[in-house]
């Protein structure tokens, strides 16, 4: 009884033992060693063991000297111990990693080697690894391999810590659950992440193959691993390097394989459209992951500095953050690419991260530099210039410090970096602005100026841990030390907002100075960009200015350089196809070619100009369908039979707004042109296109609700009657060299085909669901006099409409290098002699013969082929994604990583919301129906023209309502605001111009005046009316025209005087306003005149007061930006002072008059477009 009591009473002691036992393990994983002291002691108690005590339990890694010696005391009893006993393996493997851990913190790292030496392991594999093994296997793998990068054994090292991957894949729900095993495994992975840091050696292919895959796995782990204090193992050193190599991937020509051991591999760029964003998805989504983890980790660790400190931990994560979100941004990443943020929330997500940046940084000027580019990035301008404000303050109270002190400030962002941003700044000022931020950039523009010649410390062109003391007296100008890039771009935002704030000057001294200045800014730009790889942008901006100087000769030089220049320069990228380059290529050139275009025209080269409008155009559209191909994997010629009326859907997607603008007005410059050249009925036969070229890009902004239903407000394309060509209201104080003029004749040009049966801007009287309804057509339809819609036999025939003229008309291809000596030898040359051959391609000339040939083949069969320059490499990859043909010799791609610099220096553009998009969507298209206006009119098509005026009305009505559900003020209406297009009343203006200038045509003043008067009310400089207004009011004062309009007693007796003809249908001989008036006027109206007395007559009062407020408007609007190269304006004032008796006056305005027409362009210089 007493044998079997015993035995219960071991039992329970056993029990107790394993449950305690058991207890001490767990405390031991979850790192609660407040309570190991307790367990020991009922361990003891219940199952005593000499091996056991305080000092051989571990504890947390401290490197102080008392926790030191007091593991230097345990060293000789864990040795004892583990000779003592050789029973336990798994015990004895414990013992041993104490023990070497007690080394290890002694810094014997030579004993640590021998005491866990190979023979040493056996017992750590053998069976299943419970917690407790595993956190002390995972120890003693750390404790070992850091022992053998103590003794410079990195090699061995490095295998210590790779064979610690598999077990911690394997057990990784076990390694996550426990505090102990998820530390260790976190340092272990970490120490292996560690030899792979950036910037040791030169990164290559497999090197970062290997860096990655081990940085992935330790992001499994190392993502919420306790915190250590010890920031040598801080994990944010990890995550750091992660988001480093990911962003290097993001600069490189490095693509997802999808496999686990090789993930990178070289791209040669023929990956299709969908498989290129699968892998880009992926990628874009591990860096944000990794960007997460980095920011969470250095949340912990970092604090809010002291003003005197500055932390460069966050503000180089910023800089690196900002740096592939430029990326994201480029054209080589679509919105696919990026998934569900989309470029859009892709840019919040970083302004998001860039103020919780803010909360760790005091006064960081790389963060406000940051939030300056994503704020103007987002469209909220009002938000960048505060942000801006703050930037300039502290630049300049640093500066300022500097020139004293000798020594550069902690945290300063360096010259070239401050000159970066303010030119950038200057930019989206300029561009989106209205007249105070043109005020703002100018004097941005100044402290740039005074900056570059302010005297500097050397140490202010690098950081301030590159200072050096001995040159503290050495002091030299900013302008010295900088690089010639950041001194391009200074120099470049110096011109610009000169130019820019040039046009809103009143002043016509301080004006031309502000010119002078702006060129030699900009020309000095141009220099030190580089003159065998200009700078678009700066030749565009120097171009423009010169033209807007009358330079033209200068400006063509500039173009015409800079096009060639860039015609020769071998376009690569990354990541995309040859076409996706050529297409980027041809969209960057697009504003430059237009501008080249109005200056050809200025120089009456108008056959050159239509030349270079259709190659602009026909390349444009070619480059597009070739990378549609390329995203389709169609092969070359799949596509041949297409119409360049139907423009590809790739335009649409990827051009900007400002992009399609161009095409839209480089279009309308082509009309007009044709009308100069050929015929105002064949250019006005390209109305059609004109309309559906808008629709293809941006589609109808019209509502199906709001849409005219079609009834008697439809245009004919043709004209009912057509009297012969008419010369439309004074186009130009001289005209045009009739020379250039060609004549309507059937043997010059077949006879334009009808256009297609749609309704204008109108819904479909069918009672269809109007959910399933598209959006009606922009298009023009074909009436008779009573309405009702011809019917045309050559419909059938009906083919596509092409941009070129295919007419009979000899072509020309022309070389901008040749341009210089074409202009020397124009002044030689009448205007209707042909130009010399050469143009934008550097081709040879081909004769007339072989360009009709080209022209009949491509009218037949459609549009020639085009290379496929992607589909015929099957290969993309280096490393068997895809299967290489042997037998094609191609070179190995090479692994390239761009340079932050080459993508940080310009900004993305802004993405505006969705309501200042419409307003620019609708100023164009009123722009269009206001230009198909002035083409009826030419047509002396009145009542098709106030049709198209009443077009523009009806979407500057939709505008309001637009405008009403953001801002419902006179200021919304008033102001443009930031952004593109026009102003409700800038609009609403253009449009009573119009309509009064049609008034004017059809020999009705007194109700131009009354538009004329409605236009003013909306905008009081509106250069248009006040020129057409002042006209009429001038002829009152010379009494051509009556002060008021006939009486409706005249209007009868006129009426019954004249047949039965229907007076809507009459219309009066076209007469110029200030020459002479019509019949009926004239009997109307005209009264005899009387005798002049003392005192005026109100008659007289009358007209001397139309003449002086002519003069008033003249006067004021020739000092604007609106109106002073304005030649109609500036002559019309010569008549006003002529009129007045001061003849000197109004003989300096007719030779201002002469300078502004011997150099003015087809359309204005403005349509040119901008450049982002």
């Amino acid at each position: 009884m007493n044998l079997l009591a015993s035995d219960t009473e071991q039992t329970r002691q056993t029990d107790k033992a394993t449950r305690y036992i058991d207890q001490l393990n767990v405390a031991r994983l979850n790192g609660a060693w407040g309570e190991v002291r307790e367990l020991i002691r009922k361990v003891q108690k219940h199952a005593p063991s000499p091996e056991l005590s305080d000092d051989n339990i571990p504890r947390p890694i401290s490197t102080g000297s008392q926790q030191t010696n007091k593991h230097s005391g345990a060293i000789e009893k864990l040795s004892q111990a583990v000779q003592a006993d050789q029973t336990h393996a798994q015990d004895v493997f414990g013992a041993r990693v104490c023990l070497a851990h007690a080394q290890w913190l002694q810094g014997q790292w030579s004993e640590v080697v021998q005491t866990l030496a190979q023979e040493n392991w056996s017992a750590a594999q053998q069976g299943s690894l419970t917690p407790i093994l595993l956190y002390t296997l995972l120890k003693g793998k750390y404790v070992l391999g850091n022992a053998y990068e103590k003794n410079g054994a990195n090699a061995e090292a490095e295998k210590i810590y790779e064979s610690a991957i598999p077990i911690i894949a394997r057990l990784q729900q076990t390694v996550l659950e426990h505090h102990e095993a998820h530390r260790w495994a976190s340092r272990v992975l970490g120490e292996l992440c560690a030899l792979e840091l950036p910037g040791q050696d030169k990164q290559t292919l497999e090197s970062m193959n290997r860096a990655l895959v081990r940085y992935r796995s330790w992001s499994v782990v190392g993502r919420d691993a306790p915190l250590e204090r010890n920031k040598t193992q801080s994990s944010s050193r990890i995550w750091r390097a992660y988001h480093t190599l990911l962003a290097d991937v993001f600069r490189s020509n490095l693509i997802y394989t999808g496999s686990e051991k090789q993930p990178l591999a070289v791209s040669t760029g023929g990956l299709s459209r969908f498989t290129r964003s699968e892998q880009r998805k992926k990628q874009f989504a591990e860096l944000i992951s990794a960007a997460k983890g980095y920011e969470a980790a250095l949340m912990k660790e970092t604090e809010f500095p002291a003003a005197s400190e500055t932390n460069e931990a966050f503000e180089r994560f910023a800089d690196e953050v900002v740096a592939t979100w430029r990326i994201a941004m480029s054209s080589e990443w679509s919105k696919a690419d990026l998934e569900h943020p989309g470029k859009l929330g892709c840019t919040r997500s970083v302004l998001e991260f860039l103020y919780r940046a803010a909360s760790r940084t005091f006064h960081s000027t790389p963060i406000l530099r940051h939030l300056i580019t994503v704020h103007a990035s987002l469209a909220e301008f009002d938000l960048a210039t505060k942000a801006l404000d703050s930037y300039i303050e502290i630049i300049s109270k640093g500066k300022a410090r500097a020139e004293k002190t000798g020594k550069h400030e902690l945290g300063l962002d360096n010259d070239d970096i401050v000159l970066y941003t303010v030119s950038e700044a200057i930019k989206f000022l300029c561009l989106y602005g209205d007249s105070k931020h043109a005020l703002k950039a100018y004097e941005l523009g100044q402290t740039v100026s005074s900056w570059l010649h302010q005297k500097r410390p050397r140490s202010s062109s690098v950081g301030s841990k590159d200072y050096d003391p001995s040159l503290t007296s050495e002091k030299v100008e900013a302008e010295q030390f900088s690089t010639q890039s950041a001194l391009a771009a200074a120099y470049k935002g110096i011109g610009q907002s000169k130019a820019t704030w040039a046009r809103y000057v009143q002043e016509t001294k301080l004006r031309g100075d502000l010119q002078d200045e702006a060129d030699r800014s900009l020309v000095r730009s141009l220099h030190l960009a580089g003159q065998s790889d200009p700078d678009l942008e700066i030749a565009y901006l120097l171009a423009y200015s010169q033209a807007e100087r009358r330079s033209i000769a200068d400006a063509m030089e500039t173009v015409t350089t800079a096009l060639s220049q860039d015609k020769k320069r071998i376009g690569s990228s990354l990541s995309q196809s040859p076409a996706e380059v050529a297409f980027e290529a041809q969209r960057r050139r697009l504003p430059l070619l237009h501008l080249l275009v109005l200056l050809l025209s200025a120089n009456n080269q108008y056959d050159t100009a239509v030349t270079v409008c259709e190659t602009a155009l026909e390349e444009t559209i070619d480059a597009a369908r070739a990378c549609e191909r390329v995203i389709n994997g169609q092969a070359e010629g799949d596509d041949e039979d297409y119409s360049y009326a139907e423009l590809p859907s790739y335009l649409a997607e990827n051009l900007l707004d400002t992009e399609k603008e161009c095409l839209i007005q480089l279009k309308i410059s082509e009309m007009e042109l044709l009308n100069l050249i050929e015929n105002v009925a064949y250019a006005a036969s390209k109305r059609q296109e004109l309309l559906k070229m808008y629709e293809q890009l941006f589609g109808n902004p019209r509502s199906k609700s709001a849409a005219p239903t079609t009834d008697a407000n439809t245009i004919s394309s043709m004209p009912k009657s057509r009297p012969g060509t008419v010369k439309s209201f004074r186009e130009s104080i001289f005209g045009r060299p009739k020379s250039s003029r060609r004549s309507l004749d059937k043997n010059t040009f077949d006879v334009p085909p009808p256009v297609p049966d749609h309704p204008l801007l109108a819904k479909s009287n069918e009672k269809a669901d109007t959910s399933t309804q598209p959006d009606p057509p922009i298009l023009l339809k074909v009436t008779n006099e009573d309405g009702e819609q011809v019917e045309d036999e050559s419909r059938s025939k009906l083919g596509r409409i092409s941009l070129s003229i295919r007419r009979g008309r000899q072509r020309h291809s022309h070389d901008v290098a040749k341009l210089k000596e074409e202009q020397d030898q124009s002044a030689k040359r009448s205007a209707s002699d042909p130009p010399p051959s050469g143009f934008l391609n550097g081709t040879p000339p081909k004769s007339r013969k072989d360009k009709s040939r080209s022209r009949e083949r491509r009218a037949s069969k459609g549009s020639p082929k085009i290379a496929n320059t992607a589909t015929g490499q099957q290969s993309v990859l280096t490393n068997g994604i895809t299967e290489k043909d042997e037998s094609k010799a191609i070179p190995a791609p090479e692994l390239r990583i761009l340079d932050h610099d080459e993508r940080s220096r310009k900004n993305p553009a802004p993405f505006l919301t969705s309501h200042r998009r419409q307003v620019h969507h609708v100023s164009v298209l009123v722009d269009i129906w206001l230009f198909i206006s002035v083409l009826f009119t030419k047509e002396d098509l009145y009542d098709e023209a106030k049709a198209a005026v009443q077009e523009a009305h009806q979407l500057i009505e939709l505008l309001k309502t637009i405008q009403a559900g953001v801002e419902s003020s006179a200021r919304a209406w008033q102001h443009r605001g930031w952004g593109l297009g026009r102003s409700i009343s800038r609009l609403t203006a253009d449009a009573c111009a119009e309509r009064g200038r049609i008034d004017t045509l059809m020999s009705a003043p007194h109700s131009a005046l009354d538009f004329f008067e409605r236009g003013l009310s909306f905008e009081t400089d509106h250069s248009a009316t006040i020129t057409f207004m002042s006209s009429i009011l001038l002829d009152i004062y010379e009494e051509i025209i009556a002060q008021e309009p006939p009486s409706s007693r005249d209007l009868v007796a006129i009426a019954s005087s004249a047949s039965s003809m229907d007076m809507d249908n009459t219309l009066v001989p076209k007469i110029k306003t200030s020459q002479s008036v019509s019949d009926v006027e004239q009997n109307a109206n005209q009264a005899p005149r009387r005798p002049k007395t003392t005192d005026p007559s109100p008659e007289e009062l009358n007209r001397i007061a139309a003449r002086d407020r002519a003069y008033m408007l003249l006067s004021s609007l020739t000092k604007l930006g609106e109106g002073w190269d304005n030649a109609e304006a500036w002559f019309h004032l010569s008549r006003a002072h002529e009129l007045m008796g001061q003849t000197q006056k109004a003989e300096n305005c007719l030779w201002w008059v002469v300078q502004l027409e011997d150099a003015r362009p087809v359309r204005p210089w403005r349509v040119a477009g901008i450049m982002q």
